[in-house]
């Protein structure tokens, strides 16, 4: 269908940093079906890029509403909370991540990426403190 299409341009878009044009693209396939949860999260993503948090928010709330065990969804959100200075509540959504992940070792993996890669110490402190609390377990 041409909305899965849009779709499928929109991570071209993502991958080479046409931010804007996956954003008109993403909403524009998310008008077409609103209960589409990849669509949702990855407008949210789109918006991250773009450093629209708000609206990132808002997209990626909307994914968790239709799949409230999407991943990826609870890592965008959980990136967010972190640039918004809610660290106990972005380690939560880091935790929420892991959890409903398919493939745990990948995300302790990409939670030790942020840990030690990421520009934003926020961000390496919320996914140190989600990794802290795995290993706890």
């Amino acid at each position: 269908n041409i909305y899965r299409k849009l779709s499928e341009e929109d991570l071209w878009d993502l991958k080479h940093g046409n931010f804007n044009d996956a954003v008109h693209k993403f909403k524009l396939a998310l008008d077409y079906d609103l209960g589409d949860q990849e669509v949702a999260n990855n407008l949210g993503y789109a918006f991250i890029k773009t450093g629209d948090y708000e609206l990132a928010t808002n997209a990626i709330s909307h994914s968790l509403l239709i799949s409230p065990t999407r991943s990826s969804a609870w890592a965008n959100l959980a990136y967010i909370l972190a640039k918004s200075d809610r660290i106990n509540d972005s380690t939560s959504a880091y935790l929420l991540t892991y959890r409903y992940s398919q493939n745990q070792q990948k995300t302790r993996e990409f939670l030790l990426n942020q840990t030690n890669e990421d520009s934003d110490s926020r961000v390496r402190s919320a996914s140190a403190l989600a990794i802290q609390a795995i290993q706890n377990q």
